[in-house]
């Protein structure tokens, strides 16, 4: 021990070996290679007990010293095959390459037993107070009977524990039995430092000092928490349990609970300010097989979402594969049409888009004043179309390096093609496939003044078909001015998704069509696959988090409905 060797380096591949160490009071273990006979030291990881690990039997505490130094070395224990070097009786952690052999030198083992003996000596006097425990406390009393809930939460974790009272109790004497139930919790998982979330000011002012207990009943509760939860006063602080007070938002029951419990049960909050709020509010909702829906006045009923529900159809409608990083009110609106709802979802989409750096970096800067707009009427769906150009592009897959795009001017619906070259034969390919063959003739399509367009080949199939070929004016985009916004809306959208790698612009033009088709737009209210086709398309969101209608969703109810005969 006197001549301890230098930390080697290791190469890539090279099998290593581990020796664990365990006292009373801390963890060692030495990360070792072997080189000519000799072991050589790479790493030490030690580890000082604390709280419920020191109880910890002795083959648990060199489980844990296993699993400390598999996460401290995760570099090393995921480049390399580890063996645990050991004379006891371990299991495999199956996370990494990890073997196990009997142990036959000394000298790393020696060394491991001195770090976890020195460990101890070294931090004996600077050893911290231990990290206190979180216990959340929530409780409930009504006619129907009192119950209470409880969350311990240390590092991360969590344990619950739901309860039923046997007996009839007020709110401030269920709040202070949930808190007994707690502290009874962590009492027998050996916590020694706990902190305490309740709503009740009352009970939190009480304990600490702040009010007085009028009530007999209160102050017999107030001698429980210190007398019988804690034998041990001497060993900790003063003040044993903290209480915070935790405003209605930051409560640990959601919103949607809330309003469950009070259409179940009648349950109202603690808080008089949110009991008056869901009392006058609980008339907007109804319960559909155990679920939150939201009347509206305009769409079906809405599905209420969780806050982490929320986030991830936030994140799904605005940056998924149907999204297109649109702005903040029309994320709103198109999540509002899937049919889903949460009180803050204006806001927090507004928020969204402004921390999304991909937004913020391509976002445009208005330089020119707005100008009155020039409506173009027409008649019905798909029978005017307007016609434009976009690119060059970098040249993707097949050289293709220009779009051709058609927008519809009744519903809005955008159809668009990557091409390599754009000749009057191409522009002919793309209306018979993709306008006339979908959405029939047209009455007219109004297209610039470019010879692609222009030509006489294209002219005479236009003519063919009755198709009246409309140019706007000479260096005037705006007399075709919805197709030049289409435009600008595919080329934000392209920005927005396509990475370092720009030749892949081709893979996500199908994506930015999608989200255009199936957002709701200005001019008309809508969306275009609405319009198009008289409800909304069923998008990814929906698939994760059920709405009503695709939960109501039964082929076997609608075959029987349709084979009913009509009355009428």
């Amino acid at each position: 021990m006197a001549s301890l060797p230098q930390l080697a380096s290791v190469s890539p591949g090279e099998k290593l070996g581990l020796y664990l160490a365990a006292s009373q009071h801390a963890l060692s273990s030495v990360l070792v290679k072997e080189n000519s006979n000799q072991q050589l030291p790479i790493y030490y990881v030690s580890h000082v007990l604390s709280g419920p690990e020191e109880h910890y039997p002795p083959i648990e505490k060199l489980a844990l010293a296993l699993v400390l130094s598999a996460w401290k070395l995760r570099p090393y224990f995921q480049a390399h095959p580890v063996e645990v070097i050991t004379n006891q009786p371990l299991r495999q952690l199956g996370e990494h390459d990890i073997r196990y052999s009997p142990r036959t030198a000394v000298k790393a083992q020696v060394v491991a037993d001195f770090i976890a003996e020195l460990t101890h000596l070294e931090d004996a006097d600077l050893k911290q107070s231990p990290e206190a425990w979180t216990l959340h406390v929530d409780s409930s009393a009504n006619s129907r009977g009192t119950g209470a809930g409880l969350v311990l939460a240390p590092d991360g974790r969590s344990f619950e524990r739901s309860l039923r009272f046997g007996f009839k109790a007020t709110n401030n004497e269920a709040e202070y039995e949930a808190l007994l139930a707690g502290l009874r919790l962590a009492l027998e998982m050996q916590v020694v430092a706990i902190r305490v979330l309740t709503e009740l000011q009352l009970v939190a002012e009480q304990l600490n000092g702040g009010y007085e207990a009028r009530d007999a009943t209160m102050a017999k509760y107030l001698a429980r928490p210190t007398s019988e939860a804690w034998p041990e006063v001497e060993e900790l602080p003063a003040r044993a349990v903290e209480i915070a007070i935790t405003a209605p938002g930051g409560a640990p029951t959601t919103w949607v609970q809330e309003l469950l419990r009070f259409k179940r049960d009648g349950t109202l909050p603690l808080d008089e300010v949110a009991a008056r709020r869901l009392r006058r509010t609980h008339s907007w909702y109804t319960v559909e097989c155990g679920r939150l829906y939201k009347r509206s006045f305009t769409y079906p009923l809405l599905r209420c979402l969780e806050p982490d529900e929320a986030q991830m159809v936030l994140t799904e409608t605005h940056e998924g594969v149907c999204g297109e990083h649109i702005g903040g009110r029309t994320l709103a609106h198109k999540i509002l049409r899937q049919g889903y709802y949460w009180p803050t979802m204006c806001r927090d989409a507004k928020a969204y888009v402004q921390r999304c750096s991909s937004c913020q970096q391509h976002a445009r800067a208005p330089r020119q004043l707005a100008v009155p707009l020039s409506p173009i009427d027409c008649a019905w769906p798909f029978a005017q179309w307007g016609l434009d150009l976009l690119g060059p592009f970098p040249p993707a897959y097949g050289q293709r390096k220009y779009i051709i795009v058609g927008v519809d001017y009744f519903t809005k619906w955008v159809e668009a093609e990557p091409l390599a070259t754009i000749t009057e034969h191409q522009m002919e390919k793309f209306v018979w496939k993709n306008l006339v063959t979908r959405f029939g003739l047209p009455k007219a399509i109004i297209t610039d003044n470019g010879p692609q367009f222009a030509g006489r080949r294209f002219r005479e199939f236009c003519a063919d078909h009755g198709i009246q070929l409309r140019f706007s004016s000479v260096a005037h985009p705006q007399t075709n001015g919805l197709a030049e916004v289409t435009n600008r809306s595919i080329l934000d959208g392209l920005k927005r998704r396509v990475s370092a790698a720009q030749s892949t612009w081709t893979d996500e033009l199908p994506s930015v069509l999608w989200s255009l088709r199936t957002t709701p737009n200005t001019a008309t209210g809508e969306s275009p696959y609405s319009l198009a086709f008289g409800t909304e398309a069923i998008l990814p969101p929906e698939v994760a988090i059920t709405t009503l209608r695709t939960r109501s969703y039964d082929e076997k109810a609608s075959e029987k409905d349709f084979e009913q005969p009509s009355i009428c």
